[in-house]
């Protein structure tokens, strides 16, 4: 699939290890959509409005990747159409790559 991701600069831009963080947030965030236990709280986390610091659409701004993109894929995550490696499990590293608007992950 070929998203391309539409975001003005974010005012609160993060870079190197701060922006692995938080596409890390993001990454898991999406394997929580396939665990029964976490389901329910990354869901209220994609779908909520706010822009406060930690928030979907703030983390969204500052790894600078469209919210829209992450949604769509979130969707398809819900639908079981795209599996995300690294559904939380007790010790378990997470893996996969969400790239952002410069290709960095």
């Amino acid at each position: 699939m070929d998203f391309t991701p539409h975001m003005q600069p974010a005012p609160y831009d993060v870079a190197g290890a701060e922006r692995r963080l938080w596409t890390s947030v993001v990454r898991q965030a999406l394997a929580d959509l396939q665990s029964p236990l976490f389901r329910g709280r990354a869901e209220m986390w994609f779908e909520s409005p706010s822009e406060l610091p930690r928030t979907f659409l703030w983390t969204c701004e500052a790894i600078r990747v469209s919210p829209d993109w992450v949604r769509r894929i979130a969707a398809q995550v819900r639908a079981g159409e795209v599996r995300i490696k690294g559904a939380r499990k007790p010790g378990h590293r997470i893996s996969g790559k969400i790239r952002g608007r410069d290709g960095i992950a």
